[in-house]
């Protein structure tokens, strides 16, 4: 009849499909832009899986599959963990923020995979959603959308900006394996744009994380070119991108942990004694951070600096600046890349735009940009040099980590083979900062950030077994090797967690459960349903990608 609305479904298991597959599809567009769309979604997929019936027969389907029981190894050893934990409330909450490693394997291996049409909207979806995130971020970065802004990483306002990175590089590898198989023309010059644009967000956003990540994943992709390619030219070039990325990766290597620390001699008596004003200097040739190749602690008078500061500034000396930083810090930073005195002249010669610069946290006025990628990488060597001299690593985002690593190391080693328990975290690792005498403010102690280490600690050398079992069986068990996307997937995953805690989030681990489920029960290849695990009066509506 006319105007009738025709459903997609015709009785109660093709409702519940319908539902799920539409929770699938919220979930890869929440992945990017929506924390309270990743828990919806899961929900609306619980719902559709439940309506959807033959629960028992999905239960016997799910049991019988050893990649399952693999997936789920990782969350029943953090539930051995609440035995030997003393904080259970802890442990708990970190199981409940790991249940997507229990639910989402449960949920895509008991069901048929999805079609080849359905597997590509999913990551089209995805994609889509990415690009759109980043997009977003442009908008707040160049002001077309209202958002207080202090640091490049604040743009990313759905979800966190290594998240984000994250996404960005698997949607390279998710258009790249769109492109190989593009045929038309204009698609083709679209989705090459698209590429362009996410390497430049990732530059403008100074995610070296997410460049790292995109550099080493182009390295491994263009090693396997190279022993497959039957071409000389292609052989060719393969050899010079990883030349050209192995010598990018040494220099740079080099410049922040070779160069950055090499000291700066300076003979004591060809420093001058007193300022133009007759005041004495401070000259503490002990110190050695640099500014633009300046040592920062030398041509100091810090009772000039105060008293002409206050005339420049209402911020005062000894308060923080806009970042968090003390002030002084800040401004002797930048006086001395100015290559200033620190003293009345100095500050004399700031005008009012760079006074503005300095109460703002900039510390060197080649970064007064908010997106500068050579001075985030001129900061880490910064960082490393005052961490190796001795220096505080409160609020540096590298030597904090080293803190970090070897604060877990401590741990590691007190409990080698079960660790402290999946609820002790916190507890331990604020009693390793104090026994260790870790130079970290209070409020910057915070856990691992590497994931390999956090299961160390929480759960020792026999909870890690499981762990990497659980990373590696699947792709072994499943034969993986020649499935681009997943492999990409799982490497870029698998790198996170060498500078992040990704399991420790709801968002980490609901990217890691969902993509790690969706390709491994998804794949023509590897899928392994018998026609003995489907009921008689089954219709497999779906069909393998």
């Amino acid at each position: 009849m006319s105007g009738t609305l025709v459903l997609p479904f015709n009785d109660r298991r093709q409702l519940g499909e319908f539902i799920f597959f539409g929770g699938i599809l919220l979930l890869a567009a929440s992945l990017p832009l929506s924390k309270f769309g990743m828990s919806l979604a899961q929900f609306i997929m619980a719902g559709g899986w439940i309506i959807s019936g033959n629960l028992n027969m999905k239960f016997q389907r799910v049991l019988r599959q050893p990649v399952v029981w693999a997936l789920w190894s990782l969350f029943f050893v953090h539930i051995a963990g609440l035995i030997y934990t003393s904080d259970l409330k802890e442990g708990l909450a970190d199981l409940r923020i790991k249940l997507p490693l229990f639910l989402l394997p449960l949920f895509f291996a008991s069901v048929p995979p999805l079609s080849a049409k359905k597997y590509r909207t999913v990551l089209i979806v995805l994609i889509s959603a990415t690009v759109i995130s980043t997009l977003a971020s442009l908008g707040y970065y160049l002001g077309i959308l209202e958002a207080e802004i202090k640091d490049i990483r604040d743009v990313s306002r759905f979800i966190s900006h290594i998240r984000l990175s994250l996404l960005v590089c698997f949607s390279f590898a998710g258009i790249v394996w769109f492109l190989r198989k593009e045929k038309r023309a204009l698609r083709r010059v679209i989705l090459s744009l698209l590429l362009f644009w996410l390497v430049c967000f990732l530059i403008l956003m100074e995610s070296l994380t997410g460049l790292g990540i995109l550099l080493a994943g182009t390295l491994v992709f263009t090693l396997r070119q190279l022993f497959t390619s039957p071409t000389l030219t292609a052989k060719v070039f393969a050899y010079v991108i990883i030349g050209v990325l192995l010598f990018s990766t040494y220099r740079l290597s080099k410049f922040v942990f070779v160069e950055s620390v090499e000291p700066l001699l300076v003979q004591q008596d060809t420093l001058p004694v007193y300022t133009r004003l007759g005041h004495p200097y401070r000259h503490d040739l002990r110190q050695q951070e640099l500014e633009n190749g300046n040592l920062v602690w030398l041509y100091l008078n810090e009772q000039e600096l105060d008293s002409t500061w206050r005339i420049r500034s209402e911020i005062n000396m000894y308060n923080a600046d806009r970042k968090g930083h003390m002030l002084q810090m800040t401004l002797m930073r930048y006086l001395t890349a100015l290559g200033y005195t620190k003293d009345a002249d100095g500050v004399a010669k700031l005008t009012d735009a760079q006074v503005r610069e300095i109460e703002n946290g900039v510390a060197n006025p080649d970064d007064n940009q908010l997106s500068n990628l050579p001075a985030r990488i001129r900061k880490l060597a910064w960082e490393y040099r005052i961490y190796y001299f001795g220096g505080d690593p409160s609020g540096h985002s590298l030597t904090q980590r080293i803190e970090y690593w070897k604060t877990a190391w401590h741990l590691i080693k007190q409990a080698p083979l079960f660790g402290c328990g999946s609820g002790d975290m916190k507890q331990e690792y604020e009693n390793a900062y104090k026994e260790t005498g870790s130079l970290l403010e209070p409020s910057w102690r915070l856990l691992s950030h590497n994931q390999y280490l956090r299961i160390g600690v929480a759960l020792g050398s026999m909870g890690f077994a499981v762990f990497m079992f659980s990373l590696f069986f699947p792709w072994f068990y499943l034969h993986k090797y020649g499935d681009i996307l997943y492999s990409a997937f799982l490497f870029i995953a698998l790198a996170s967690m060498l500078t992040e805690d990704t399991l420790e989030t709801q968002a980490g681990v609901t990217f890691f459960a969902f993509l790690n489920a969706f390709f491994l029960f998804n794949d023509a290849r590897t899928a392994r349903y018998r026609p003995e695990d489907m009921p008689a009066n089954y219709v497999n509506t779906g069909g393998a990608p």
